[in-house]
């Protein structure tokens, strides 16, 4: 189960049309236009089974395009999965989570 955090909208734009999806993944597919990046990941057949509901399409695929803006969130799902994924590319996700999992020793040393 996931929850969405009403206070963390920013903004919000109501539209005239309205569009239906039964899950996440249609509804970015058929509404995001943010530029992506390609996200490529090495990944464990657990770490497949930890990460099916976050990546769509997981148990055949090991690339995507992302979002930039949706990085942050990716790396703490990735993260959460701990060494069943690497990040190959790009840096930018290898290295936010890099940083998470620092503050995460710095937190238990």
């Amino acid at each position: 189960m996931r929850q969405y955090r009403i206070d963390r909208i920013e903004t919000m734009h109501l539209l005239e049309e309205t569009f239906e999806a039964d899950d996440l993944v249609t509804l970015l597919e058929a509404s995001d236009e943010r530029i992506g990046v390609t996200v490529r990941i090495n990944i464990t057949p657990l770490g497949r089974r930890l990460l099916e509901d976050v990546l769509p399409d997981i148990a055949e695929k090991n690339e995507w395009i992302v979002p930039e803006a949706e990085f942050p969130f990716l790396s703490r799902q990735l993260l959460a999965a701990g060494a069943e994924v690497e990040v190959v590319e790009p840096t930018e996700l290898r290295e936010m989570i890099r940083e998470q999992a620092e503050r995460l020793w710095d937190l238990y040393r």
